[in-house]
């Protein structure tokens, strides 16, 4: 009798489905872990947040914000815009602490909230504020993420992203590759949030300072001329795109009906040497 060989039917070492079905499947399930444990630590962080005391802030801000604390500052710029902020401060909100400005040389566009209440303004962002309102404006908005704690939250979960890349994944993991972006838009889109209520907060504080809103999107308008990024970029963007900030703003101001009035010059010349 000739032997004819054939295959069993079953084979342990041999999988029926598809590989590439399998890696994707243990992909997304990754994907999904990680998620529900950055979500359920980042509720535990807002938590934490609310708990904390303004000496634990400052504490805080002169541990993780050595290197910002250090930046050059401008002393008499610095002197202005701590008396315009007292004022803005006595005014219209109230915080648990007193808030610190400094002028720091720096082409950044850019102005921080520090935990603690301290503010740091780039000199980049002063070389293009025209008016006095415009300044108001920035500076609400810095005041607004205090007053929402923001800055606690924020740091909170860039420290809780690093973590879960580095412990989760490790650092030089091919599939931190793939994954980080992924955390980035989650946090991103967090930090998008927060801008566009820091934006109303400033809005409610203008019209509290000044008793109208003019000048609320100037400094915007100003940056759209200059420089907007791709549709794409402003997904992986802390804050909002410019043109939907100023949509935004607007919006607010027709919902509640503000009055818009010229603005006021400023008194001193905002560029640090």
């Amino acid at each position: 009798m000739k032997y004819s060989g054939k295959l069993p039917k079953t084979n342990v070492n041999v999988t029926e489905s598809s590989q590439v079905k399998e890696i994707t499947t243990l992909l997304v399930g990754l994907f999904l872990i990680i998620f529900t444990v950055y979500y359920i630590l980042g509720l535990g962080i807002d938590f934490a947040v609310e708990k904390l005391t303004p000496d634990q802030e400052r504490s805080l801000s002169t541990k993780i914000g050595k290197e910002l604390l250090g930046m050059p500052r401008d002393k008499e710029i610095s002197s202005f815009l701590q008396k315009f902020v007292e004022r803005i401060q006595n005014k219209c909100i109230n915080l648990p602490f007193k808030v610190k400005v400094f002028a720091v040389k720096n082409k950044g566009v850019n102005a921080i909230a520090l935990p603690g209440g301290t503010i740091m303004v780039f000199s980049g962002l002063l070389e293009r504020v025209r008016s006095e309102n415009e300044l108001t404006f920035i500076l609400g908005h810095e005041l607004g993420h205090f007053k929402n704690r923001d800055h606690l939250r924020g740091m909170g979960r860039a420290i809780l992203l690093m973590i879960i890349s580095s412990m989760l994944l490790g650092g030089d993991g091919g599939v931190d590759g793939i994954l980080n972006p992924f955390l980035v838009f989650s946090e991103s889109n967090h930090s998008r949030e927060q801008e566009s209520q820091a934006d109303a907060n400033a809005l409610d504080l203008a019209q509290c300072y000044y008793g109208h809103v003019g000048g609320a999107t100037d400094f915007f308008e100003g940056m759209l001329k200059e420089e907007e990024p791709s549709v794409f970029g402003h997904f992986l963007a802390s804050h909002p795109a410019y043109s939907q900030r100023i949509i935004d703003i607007k919006n607010l101001i027709n919902k509640f009906a503000y009055k818009q009035k010229a603005v006021f010059k400023l008194d001193k010349n905002l560029k640090l040497s």
